[in-house]
């Protein structure tokens, strides 16, 4: 009499931890694809983030308009006069495009360099309202660029020249070992006083 065919319990056994081993591996995979997948949505969320804050920072110096401050409703001591006061480290400066404040409204801002031990902030202060910190990198540092495409570590330039603004404003910094430039020119005439209106200026 014939014996049936069939799969003997040691074949059977080894099969199962073949399949056990196979799944295993399948899932230490799959586990180290989303971990990945994790990090690099982190990535470029802060990526996302650093070019959202490049775009604020580009938004208010577009605005950027040489303004008497004197025909603002309220006017305080150390407001930048027709212009823009800056160095290397920040400037001040009037805007019509406050990241707080009303659109259009000349606001009174400044962006400041804030040194840290890893990574340099950028520290936006608007009239009357709380400051807002902005990591970006390391090494920031401004420049100001003149009618003649010459930049300069100060505004205005030592020599003399006193446009009231730049044409354009630099700002450079080092991300994660990459060296980033933002050039963003001012769409204000230069020099220009803006005073649609006549308003009391607050004592």
């Amino acid at each position: 009499m014939r014996r049936a065919h069939g799969f003997t319990l040691m074949e059977v056994l080894v099969t199962l931890i073949i399949t056990a081993l196979a799944v295993a591996l399948m899932f230490q995979a799959l586990g180290s694809f989303n971990h990945a997948r994790v990090r690099t949505a982190a990535l470029e969320g802060v990526r996302d983030n650093k070019t959202v804050m490049a775009g604020w920072i580009g938004d208010s110096i577009r605005g950027i308009v040489a303004i008497d401050p004197r025909s603002l409703a309220v006017s305080k001591k150390g407001d930048p006069e027709l212009g823009l006061t800056g160095d290397a480290n920040g400037f001040s400066a009037m805007t019509v495009s406050p990241l707080e404040g009303g659109a259009g409204i000349p606001t009174v801002i400044r962006w400041q360099v804030e040194r840290g031990a890893a990574d340099d902030q950028l520290a936006y202060r608007e009239a009357g309202r709380q400051a807002l910190y902005l990591p970006m990198g390391q090494s920031l540092q401004f420049a100001y660029m003149d009618d003649k495409g010459k930049l300069h570590a100060q505004w205005p330039p030592e020599q003399g020249l006193q446009q009231a603004l730049p044409d354009a404003i630099q700002l450079t910094w080092n991300d994660d070992g990459q060296a980033k430039v933002l050039v963003t020119a001012i769409a204000a005439p230069k020099p220009t006083l803006l005073a649609p209106y006549d308003l009391e200026v607050a004592e």
